[in-house]
């Protein structure tokens, strides 16, 4: 699904933006499904990124750890930022982290900080639709238990 299908869609939000697809997001939106809808998802849950904001380099994403001076430029603001995103009001017991890559600056992240009492990992959803695709429902399984998971503790 692209951000213009989610938001037209799944929320029915009316948006005039160009319709981009986003592998993540197909993948994305099948667990929502799984969890019952965005209405019972989102009610529990809330997605979000490290760095929230698009880098771009040449052109493609680009993403913040790519290279250690980009981490180490933005590290103050990724700080800030989920500061800022825990205002919000959450349980901070456990976080779902998106990715192996993710997983290592999001426990860097806590061990300096400790904004949450512990990290789960799952495989990214991009990783997941292109080299394990054939395995969907086993990972969608994997994603509803954990987060489930989560709930309960």
């Amino acid at each position: 699904m692209s951000l213009i299908f989610s938001l037209s869609f799944v929320f029915d939000i009316d948006n005039e933006l160009p319709p981009t697809p986003e592998l993540s997001s197909r993948f994305i939106y099948q667990i929502v499904e799984a969890f019952g809808g965005a209405e019972a998802f989102y009610a529990r849950f809330f997605l979000t990124s490290l760095y929230p904001l698009a880098l771009i380099k040449g052109g493609k994403n680009y993403n913040f750890y790519d290279d250690k001076t980009t981490t180490e430029a933005l590290w103050p603001a990724i700080v800030a930022s989920v500061r800022e995103q825990l205002t919000f009001g959450c349980n901070r017991n456990v976080v779902v982290c998106l990715g192996r890559k993710n997983e290592a600056f999001l426990q860097r992240l806590n061990q300096q900080h400790g904004f949450f009492g512990r990290v789960a990992t799952l495989d990214h959803p991009r990783y997941i639709l292109q080299y394990r695709s054939r395995d969907i429902d086993s990972y969608v399984d994997r994603y509803v238990r954990t987060l489930a998971d989560c709930l309960e503790r």
